[in-house]
């Protein structure tokens, strides 16, 4: 959903990003959500130019209410790093 407000030009993708990452941490008061020496390799590598259709079944979720479903949404997860490691490669 944050793709698709930089999509249709409400938000930079820098200002997503950010929202959903810096922001909240510095909120929390927890010093995580940035890149930089040190600091754990919290990573997720996507194809912003991609899309997808949500299938509430098919997420990995305990549950499975999503407002979302049957929409296509943009952006696919190709990579997810945490604290360096591989945890999710779509390849």
């Amino acid at each position: 959903m944050t793709l698709k407000l930089v999509n249709e030009g409400v938000l930079s993708l820098s200002d997503a990003l950010a929202k959903v990452t810096a922001n909240p941490a510095q909120i929390l008061g927890i010093d995580i959500g940035q890149l930089g020496t040190g600091a754990p390799a919290d990573i997720c590598v996507f194809d912003p130019t991609a899309s997808w259709q949500v299938n509430a079944a098919q997420l990995c979720s305990n549950g499975s209410n999503t407002p979302f479903d049957q929409q296509s949404l943009p952006g696919i997860v190709e990579t997810t790093l945490v604290a360096g490691e591989v945890r999710f490669s779509r390849r």
